[in-house]
């Protein structure tokens, strides 16, 4: 039985969750005899003899899905594992990174700034890692540029959940989902009302579906007003099988398109992080993204909305195909993650 440490994010959010479930996914559609041990990310450090315990008894270490790094030079990732570099190296275990991506939010906090030293910090971790696979272009374009080490387009696995469960959306059932994050959510209501408006006239139904409801709750009262429907979900599966039964999404978080890819249903994004770019573009979608600068466009939203309707059956065939390549891509990096493990056992 081979062992591996998963360290995730394990909290409510479905973009974590589902990440860390369709790595397991993979990995145990090549081998079923894979006992996972998960770490959910904490914020104590890593000590040494934690190094030397993973070391002994463990066959390799997977990080999986989410973000990279943000501001905070001395660590693999702000909310992966607290490490130090060097103890990170003492980690002799094969060790990679599974659907991670840059987040860059369209805002001026400090907090969203890649600068040198977060770049510097990425280049020392990556060395150290015998498998990087980033989820988008954006991030590969980013490694190309700026860090030693390589890294392979591996598309976000949560995409893979219930893979062969068919949909039927047989009602006319609009997927929305919003953040607060680098957003004016009232000026965004505003904008979205017509919106809803419109396809109402037209006999869909919205409804809201948060993705994490610590955060996407602040938005309830606005939706209230509105009155559309919430579906707050209780597992990634639960999430994934909810979109399969969608016409459509109108969504801002980059898990929202993700889940969706798996879902097979058409998507307008509504950009408040360049990953919601970066997905769009890697599905050769941008017809269908609505970039940051203009989410409070409504007559913009709405002529997608048109076009998206007009071209649907031939926006899910070109959906479907992404979807068998980015499972292919993911299968492949599975397999040469599993045979590093192999080697460096000698087997």
């Amino acid at each position: 039985m081979l062992q591996i440490a998963h360290f995730y994010v394990k909290s409510e959010n479905m973009g974590d969750l589902g990440s860390s479930q369709g790595i397991k996914l993979i990995l145990r559609s090549i081998n079923p005899n894979i006992n996972f041990v998960d770490y959910p990310i904490v914020r104590k450090k890593i000590l040494r003899h934690e190094i030397r315990h993973l070391n002994k008894i463990f066959d390799a270490l997977v990080v999986g899905g989410g973000g990279l790094l943000y501001n905070r030079k001395e660590y693999a990732a702000k909310w992966y594992f607290n490490v130090s570099s060097k103890d990170y190296q003492r980690l002799k275990i094969p060790k990679c990174f599974w659907g991670i991506g840059i987040n860059q939010e369209f805002s001026n906090q400090e907090k969203w700034i890649i600068n040198n030293d977060v770049v510097k910090a990425i280049d020392k971790f990556s060395e150290s890692t015998n498998a990087i696979g980033v989820r988008d272009r954006l991030t590969i374009d980013f490694f190309r540029k700026n860090i030693s080490s390589s890294a392979r387009l591996v598309p976000c696995p949560s995409m893979f959940i219930l893979k062969d469960v068919v949909g039927n959306p047989e009602k006319k059932g609009i997927a929305l989902n919003l953040t607060t994050r680098s957003v004016d959510i009232e000026k965004l209501m505003k904008a979205l009302n017509p919106v809803i408006n419109y396809l109402r006239r037209k006999s869909y139904e919205i409804i809201f579906v948060p993705h994490v409801l610590r955060e996407d709750k602040k938005i309830f009262p606005y939706l209230m007003d509105a009155n559309v429907k919430i579906f707050v979900p209780s597992s990634p599966e639960n999430l994934m099988e909810f979109y399969k039964n969608q016409q459509f999404l109108i969504g801002m978080r980059g898990h929202s398109l993700i889940y969706c890819t798996g879902a097979n249903i058409p998507m307008i994004a509504l950009s408040y992080n360049r990953k919601c770019d970066g997905h769009m573009e890697m599905l050769g979608l941008e017809d269908y993204l609505v970039k940051h600068e203009n989410i409070y466009n409504t007559e913009m939203i709405i002529e997608k909305i048109k076009l998206l309707l007009n071209k649907y059956t031939e926006i899910k065939s070109a959906l479907l195909k992404k979807f068998e390549f980015f499972y292919k891509l993911n299968l492949e990096f599975a397999h040469d993650f599993l045979n590093n493990i192999n080697i460096s056992d000698g087997q």
